[in-house]
């Protein structure tokens, strides 16, 4: 099976098992930020191998960019081998651009992103088995039964069914893809053991700081 993009071919593998040394100051945030951008592309691909070009990369999470293979192996392996070791990511490839200038970065899903899918399907099954569910308010149409699948996942991980409406208004404001970028950073702060309070109320501030974000880079866009 050939995951890469025509006229790519891997040079660098990062397969096995895992050999963890303790992380760089830079470690968790990049793994962080990976975790939801991952989990969003191997779901748009539907699982398979995920690639990014660096340069991207790099804007995307504000990283210094470097400039030699090397230092990029320093930048990003600690957090590839955390995600490994977490089996999310199973293994990752670095092949250079088309042109030369850089690298492109494929990683392939892990033994613990199918489980999670296998789960989300199931959801999404049970969903739509059920068929379309009354909205909670009389004038909205019902939510479709992806969105209903989503929600009902949500609200599984954060164990708040009483809050539903909540979780419910916040799809239909923000969006299916924003509503799982925040469920990815919400599961990866409650792996790294960094939610101080509830899953709910991090969900909550997660997605508040995110759509803000948006936002602002919408307004930052219109001025440039």
């Amino acid at each position: 099976m050939s995951g890469w993009p025509p006229g790519f071919a891997p040079i660098i593998t990062g397969i096995g098992a895992p050999s963890i040394s303790p992380c760089t100051a830079a470690c968790k945030p990049i793994a962080k930020s990976l975790y939801p951008l991952l989990e969003t592309g191997w779901y748009a691909s539907k699982g398979q191998p995920y690639h990014k070009y660096y340069p991207d990369l790099c804007k995307e999470f504000l990283l210094t960019q470097c400039r030699y293979l090397a230092d990029m192996k320093k930048q990003l392996d600690p957090a590839h081998r955390e995600l490994q070791a977490q089996h999310y990511l199973h293994r990752w490839e670095y092949h250079p651009a088309a042109d030369r200038s850089s690298f492109v970065i494929t990683w392939y899903p892990g033994r613990k992103f199918g489980e999670d899918q296998h789960a989300a399907e199931e959801r999404r099954h049970r969903a739509q088995q059920l068929g379309k569910r009354t909205s909670e308010v009389p004038s909205l149409s019902p939510l479709g039964g992806l969105e209903e699948a989503l929600l009902e996942e949500i609200i599984a991980f954060c164990g708040d069914a009483q809050n539903r409406p909540a979780y419910e208004r916040k799809l239909r404001t923000h969006g299916e893809y924003l509503m799982r970028a925040t469920l990815s950073e919400t599961r990866m702060a409650d792996r790294l053991g960094t939610i101080k309070q509830s899953r709910a109320q991090y969900f909550m501030d997660m997605i508040k700081r995110l759509a803000e974000a948006r936002q602002q880079a919408k307004q930052q866009e219109r001025l440039t």
